[in-house]
């Protein structure tokens, strides 16, 4: 299953929204949550892992394929 999340970066307009401004403040709060386990930031380090997987599992054509998919879903 993928997922893919919609978004836009927020303008100075945006964030001047007050709901918009008090839910970045709510996520800065969530943040700052002392969770256990470790601190260490493993995202990028487990996507290039991913990524070089998925490039030794897939043809020539399949890779063409995929990264043509991404560039038509760039947002202008």
């Amino acid at each position: 299953m993928c997922v893919w999340f919609v978004y836009e970066t927020l303008s100075a307009d945006d964030i001047l929204v007050t709901e918009t401004s008090d839910f970045i403040a709510e996520l800065r709060e969530f943040h700052k949550l002392d969770m256990p386990g470790t601190k260490n930031i493993l995202l990028w380090e487990r996507l290039r892992t991913w990524l070089k997987e998925a490039k030794n599992l897939s043809s020539p054509m399949e890779i063409d394929e995929f990264i043509w998919k991404l560039w038509k879903m760039k947002p202008t």
